[in-house]
């Protein structure tokens, strides 16, 4: 009834129901941030032990990398400046989402450092037209590819790091770039070297075109020892020829005359006069290979 539940007594059991309920719910909740906090800390830790096996994998296969460096880029003097990875791979290289390949492989080329970069730069000398290459670093790679175009007598040295080279830029650019000794981005252009080049090429094929096409026209001079023949002129000579000599010489020879009424206009003229006199000179006669006489008459030897 109503009197029984405001009794003292079941109020204070209703309070202390609810103090305890209370109570529960703030351990529960205590309970789980703790489990969140220690969950966290456990990510963190598997996150830090997989970087620290990556940097650790990726630091040996670094020294490998190095070590095969110096077995290649010798002597070990001059490769002890230099930067392996720009000897291997080169400048940085980026993904197609601009952000690195693997920042951990020591196999992503070079982001800049303070060791040397090797490279062979190549210029024109406008002068010889000839290609210049100038080796930042006298490594025995570089020297290996230089000298072995020195051995083909297609350059020859100028000093100990530069070497002048036969023929324009653009070709031995591709020559020293297809060398399997290092990577082609360690050859590079001077600025500019390369349009001054290719502009000197285009102009000297100009010049040969041009002397070729000279040298094919018919001469039309009449300088000291030049003789030029016109066609009627050519016609009567070769008129006086046929008369004299070459009448006789040519009508029992039909293979001769044949090729020359293949040579031109002129010539197949002469040809077909010699045939045509020779034809009316001869003494020809049919003997038909036919019994018509005997089968059909003396003047039906078709048998019509």
């Amino acid at each position: 009834d109503k009197k029984s539940l405001i009794h003292p007594s079941n109020l204070i059991r209703c309070f202390q129901t609810f103090h305890f309920a209370l109570g529960v719910n703030q351990v529960c909740n205590c309970n789980h941030e703790r489990l969140l906090v220690r969950s966290t800390e456990d990510r963190k830790m598997e996150v830090f032990a997989w970087v620290d096996e990556q940097r650790e994998k990726n630091s040996r296969a670094f020294y490998r990398l190095l070590e095969q460096g110096r077995a290649t880029w010798t002597p070990r003097d001059i490769f002890n400046r230099c930067c392996v990875k720009w000897l291997v791979d080169g400048p940085v290289q980026y993904d197609e989402y601009d952000g690195f390949y693997d920042s951990y492989s020591p196999r992503n080329g070079c982001n800049g450092c303070q060791r040397d970069h090797p490279r062979i730069t190549l210029r024109y000398d406008a002068n010889r037209k000839s290609t210049i290459a100038i080796m930042s670093h006298r490594l025995d790679p570089f020297v290996r590819c230089l000298n072995g175009l020195v051995a083909e007598e297609k350059a020859w040295p100028h000093s100990a790091t530069e070497y002048h080279i036969d023929g324009y830029l653009r070709a031995n650019k591709t020559t020293l770039c297809s060398h399997d000794g290092f990577g082609n981005h360690l050859i590079v252009v001077e600025r500019g070297a390369m349009e001054a080049s290719d502009a000197a090429q285009a102009s000297e094929l100009e010049e040969r075109e041009q002397s070729s096409r000279a040298a094919k026209r018919p001469r039309t001079d009449e300088g000291e020892g030049s003789f030029v023949l016109d066609v009627g002129d050519f016609e009567k000579a070769m008129g006086i020829v046929v008369k004299h000599s070459l009448q006789i010489d040519l009508q029992d020879d039909p293979l001769t005359l044949y090729c020359m009424r293949q040579v031109c206009k002129s010539f197949k003229k002469i040809a077909t006069s010699i045939a045509s006199a020779k034809v009316k000179t001869l003494d020809l006669s049919i003997t038909p290979l036919v019994d018509g006489r005997e089968r059909y008459g003396e003047w039906k030897l078709d048998g019509y």
